[in-house]
């Protein structure tokens, strides 16, 4: 995608991304966002499906990680521009 951008052109990305350092910390940060779900009207049973396939299925990256592989991609100034729970947005120069 960096080759493909004009220079200078912004590349914005947003997703899952949380501290993990343990497996604690990744389940603390996942029932954090099954609870945000619950409370934005979610039903809890769908919400707990959703766990369960987040924490088996999703390979969320760490903050750092996003940091770091938008960086090695060839972007520059990346800045985290949006975050709420789980959910972290990134904006990188071509």
């Amino acid at each position: 995608m960096r080759r493909r951008l004009a220079p200078g052109a912004p590349f914005v990305a947003a997703h899952l991304s949380f501290p993990q350092r343990t497996d604690d910390e990744r389940e603390t940060w996942i029932r954090r966002h099954v609870a945000n779900l619950v409370s934005s009207g979610v039903d809890p049973a769908d919400a707990e499906q959703a766990r369960t396939a987040i924490a088996a299925q999703v390979p969320a990256l760490t903050p750092e990680q996003d940091r770091g592989l938008l960086e090695e991609a060839g972007f520059h100034d990346v800045t985290e521009f949006f975050s709420a729970f789980t959910i972290r947005g990134w904006v990188g120069y071509a």
